[in-house]
């Protein structure tokens, strides 16, 4: 059958339960949406870190770079992980798009075109130019349309095999959770792997596939997070922040926080206490140091 291209349509949706229509959401480590349904459907793209997500009875994991869409009416829950805060760009909509349905239900690889295409789109809601709500709704289309696309000739990773054993989980989770109580001390890759119970080597390559993330991006971004903390909630001045979170120098420091924020620490102190959106447009795909 022959699709149909002349009716297509596609509409924004606001959450009920969240008030969210789409948007760019810094959450904390613990963060959790109770389990909800509703008859749109709903796209999660992580930015970075991973979010855990349960799709009826399985949790699963979406990693730095790659969506999941949820299908109207698919039970869902977001819970809480051991990681560092993760970015996500959540959307919701309804559209007749046809054969939408075979992306739903996977974990699915982004590409930067993508995420340029979902950029847009955030900067669509704060903008007061003329056809500012027809944009954002064109750039999601397209993004769904190049997915689609991808699809046809991309074996998409399907959740019930996206972590092949409990086991690789856990070794993970007990690095994250020696990082999390050691991050503010020298850490080596050595010790980390000593303490998640398996080889530098084999940690490395499941820590990247389960989280999107090296070990020691892993290890700034705490190092980073805690540091913002220090910086809205504390009064100590630039050199004590940068001590406390783990750095010898405030040079380094400053050099560190700018590569993962993209301002510098006194200059995020300032957006954030202004209600500057900071998250949305001071924020960048972690990189390797």
């Amino acid at each position: 059958m022959s699709e149909n291209r002349g009716d297509f349509w596609l509409k924004l949706r606001t959450n009920p339960n969240t008030g969210v229509d789409y948007s760019y959401k810094e959450r904390s480590p613990n963060y959790s949406l109770p389990r909800e349904r509703h008859d749109f459907w709903e796209l999660l793209y992580v930015d970075k870190g991973f979010v855990n997500i349960q799709l009826g009875h399985q949790t699963y994991s979406v990693s730095q770079g790659h969506f999941v869409l949820i299908a109207p009416n698919q039970p869902h829950a977001v819970l809480p992980s051991t990681t560092v805060a993760p970015f996500y760009i959540t959307a919701h909509f309804q559209t007749n798009l046809p054969q939408l349905r075979r992306l739903s239900n996977a974990i699915i690889p982004g590409t930067e075109e993508g995420r340029n295409l979902l950029t847009k789109l955030l900067r669509e809601k704060t903008s007061s130019a003329y056809g500012a709500s027809i944009l954002a709704k064109s750039f999601l289309a397209e993004f769904l349309v190049n997915s689609m696309r991808a699809a046809a000739t991309q074996n998409a990773e399907r959740l019930p095999t996206y972590f092949r054993t409990n086991a690789a989980k856990l070794s993970v989770e007990k690095a994250t959770d020696f990082m999390k109580v050691n991050f503010r001390q020298p850490l080596t890759l050595s010790e980390i792997a000593e303490a998640s119970g398996v080889s530098r080597s084999h940690l490395e390559h499941i820590f990247k596939k389960i989280t999107g993330s090296s070990i020691m991006t892993y290890l700034q971004e705490l190092r980073i997070q805690h540091a913002k903390t220090l910086l809205l909630e504390s009064g100590f001045n630039i050199s004590q922040i940068a001590e406390q979170a783990g750095y010898s120098s405030i040079h380094l420091f400053s050099r560190r926080f700018k590569t993962f924020v993209s301002v510098s620490p006194t200059q995020y102190a300032k957006m954030v206490r202004l209600g500057l959106p900071s998250a949305c447009n001071y924020t960048r795909p972690l990189r390797q140091l």
